[in-house]
């Protein structure tokens, strides 16, 4: 980035006299600065989002939409174009961190974090209360209600690739912070059961499979039927979500009751399908035990069913709600 930013500023150095001898020159050469300026601004990449302009990060300068200036418009004179478009460079590390602080980054940490809690805390409760199942569901109750209401702001609080995909689907993330989030809840769920193997005793690890789902044996599961009950289950949470996300500016005591609702779903899904498959509806909560523990029975099954059902929710959802297509109306 310093080579890039030194190769910015010796670029416009050598264009300060440009004016003078080339006017007609210089304002094609603007009115293509500010054209690839615009670009880079609302490039997927950056979230679709302006929180900071990645040339202005680059040059240090003022933001060249002052100038007002198209590729259309000829009525704007070199001299207007001059002074209007030079300011001083300022130090480029602060205009970097300046890049740092766009929300891009801010949501990565908070699904970071708020996977790495509701997988530690979530897995780990089952090791700790002899894997009774009301129990874990009351615990990810609690669990999702207060991580959806404190990462909403953050990130949106999603913590499920699955969903993920279908926030992408619909428009609400682009490709790239998909990426992140991905990158992020998966992390998020390898930490988690790290913690696990260097918290618990090996004998609890072992006794539990790390936390890892699997299939019931003792119901003779087919990886067919998982996948089935796996994405008929992830359907319904989804779907749950996208229902009482989908609203725009909901006041707080709708917020507090949407995170309830998300909450009481997983809550419920896990006393009907925990004894059956686990009711893992999430590839990454099954992924950071899966990988940590060398458990990989079957474990496509939780890539598989969640994904299929994620898909079928979004589908339906567009189905019900033709008119929804603005960006991040979602709150969580």
């Amino acid at each position: 980035m310093g080579f890039l930013t030194f190769l910015w500023c010796a670029m416009l150095k050598l264009t300060d006299k440009l004016p003078e001898r080339l006017p007609s020159l210089y304002y094609q050469y603007q009115a293509v600065t500010h054209s690839l300026q615009t670009l880079a601004a609302c490039h997927p990449v950056f979230g679709g989002k302006k929180p900071t302009n990645i040339l202005d990060c680059a040059k240090g300068r003022q933001p060249m939409s002052s100038i007002s200036l198209s590729l259309q418009d000829t009525s704007d004179s070199t001299d207007s174009l001059v002074s209007n478009g030079e300011s001083t460079p300022n130090n480029w590390k602060e205009n970097l961190r300046e890049c740092w602080r766009s929300d891009l980054w801010s949501s990565f940490l908070g699904e970071l974090l708020g996977s790495f809690f509701l997988f530690f805390i979530g897995v780990g409760a089952a090791f700790v209360n002899d894997g009774v199942m009301v129990v874990n569901a009351l615990v990810f109750f609690f669990l999702i209600t207060a991580t959806a209401l404190s990462f909403d702001l953050t990130s949106g609080a999603v913590f499920n690739p699955a969903i993920t995909i279908s926030l992408t689907l619909l428009g609400n993330l682009t490709v790239f912070k998909f990426v992140l989030y991905f990158i992020a809840q998966i992390a998020g769920s390898v930490v988690s059961s790290l913690m696990h193997s260097w918290v618990f005793p090996a004998a609890t690890l072992d006794k539990y499979s790390h936390g890892a789902t699997t299939l019931s044996s003792s119901l003779d599961v087919h990886p067919a039927e998982g996948i089935l009950l796996e994405a008929l289950m992830t359907f319904f949470l989804n779907f749950v979500v996208l229902l009482v996300g989908a609203i725009k500016d909901r006041p707080k005591e709708s917020k507090v009751l949407g995170a309830f609702a998300a909450a009481a779903t997983v809550a419920a899904l896990i006393l009907f399908g925990g004894a059956i498959t686990g009711a893992s509806m999430n590839p990454a909560r099954s992924f950071g035990p899966a990988l940590v523990g060398g458990i990989w029975d079957n474990h496509y099954v939780y890539w598989v069913g969640p994904i299929l059902g994620s898909c079928l929710a979004t589908g339906v959802f567009k189905v019900l709600h033709p008119a929804y297509s603005v960006k991040r109306d979602l709150v969580f």
